[in-house]
């Protein structure tokens, strides 16, 4: 996972093969990379979500979420790892989302994969949301709760919230009963998620979404399988 930190002055290498970050400084007049030192650590190497101010980033790896601080010189420095107990993950994890929420004060674990083998020797398959408290100086986390999401939030691989923190969208992969671009509302005060709709055009399944707040359209871009990109109005 490559990704441009707040700011523009570097990007984020991140791999799970190892479980692995890399700050990558980017050169002013240029933009040359100059990759600086590896840090390996438990919960690292998934898609890096970053808290407001960017001083702080966190990443889902083997069942464990990794902090990470990020100097002023782009030093990197993990500084916590968190458990999902309360989410009770059983069977492989093939995917997971980490989104903090505009505010800094909440942080969602989204999880899914097939689960474990039923009476009949199918996959029942496995989702679930945690939600996270998140101490704006430390960057530790306190698991809050499970929350209750409508089944079509199931499988989700992204989540982009509006500026206030009111309003999310998210992509949902193939093979869970999401597989779509949906929408939601959030309450500020608890974090709580309220689902909203989705848009059927996406039916097959979505591997990213992007939202622009300037002009309120959501990108949405499609799977091997569904080899499409849409572009959503939200106003």
């Amino acid at each position: 996972f490559l990704q441009a930190a707040p700011g523009g002055k570097r990007l984020i290498l991140a791999s799970p093969f190892g479980g692995s970050v890399q700050s990558i400084a980017l050169e002013p007049a240029t933009g040359e990379p100059k990759p600086g030192a590896k840090v390996l650590g438990e919960g690292l190497g998934d898609d890096p979500a970053f808290a407001p101010g960017g001083k702080h980033f966190y990443s889902f790896n083997q069942g464990k979420l990794g902090c990470v601080s990020v100097g002023a010189d782009g030093a990197l420095k993990q500084t916590g790892t968190f458990g999902v107990e309360g989410l009770e993950p059983k069977g492989g994890i093939r995917a997971s989302a980490v989104t903090v929420s505009p505010d800094g004060k909440h942080v969602y674990v989204n999880l899914y994969g097939y689960g474990e083998k039923n009476a009949q020797g199918k996959y029942s398959g496995y989702t679930a949301m945690g939600l996270y408290t998140r101490d704006a100086e430390s960057g530790a986390l306190a698991f809050a709760e499970r929350l209750e999401v409508d089944k079509k939030m199931a499988g989700i691989n992204h989540i982009v919230f509006t500026p206030d923190g009111t309003r999310g969208y998210y992509s949902s992969g193939p093979e869970n009963s999401g597989c779509c671009v949906g929408w939601f509302t959030r309450d500020p005060a608890t974090g709580k998620l309220t689902f909203g709709a989705f848009a059927p055009e996406t039916g097959r399944g979505v591997q990213h979404v992007a939202y622009d707040p300037g002009c309120g359209a959501v990108y949405a871009a499609g799977t091997i399988s569904t080899k499409a990109f849409w572009v959503f109005s939200t106003r």
